[in-house]
């Protein structure tokens, strides 16, 4: 799904939680693309796909965000 940044609830209290090393090798992610662009005024922006692949039964199981740094 496509977001924007303003998409993203910065205020939502957010458990820590820790997922076990035999869950973790069966996730994957990856880049699918990333487009930067300079936007009017000089702001820079990129556009990126992300893939995450898991298996259906981590469906309900774990809630994924995504979480970003700006350099």
């Amino acid at each position: 799904m496509r977001i924007k940044s303003s998409d993203v609830d910065y205020e939502s209290v957010r458990e820590e939680f820790v997922i076990s090393k035999q869950d973790l090798e069966k996730i994957t992610i990856r880049v699918e693309s990333i487009h930067p662009d300079i936007l009017t005024g000089g702001t820079p922006v990129a556009d990126v796909n992300l893939v995450i692949e898991y298996p259906e039964e981590f469906k309900d199981a774990y809630a994924f965000e995504i979480l970003y740094t700006e350099i």
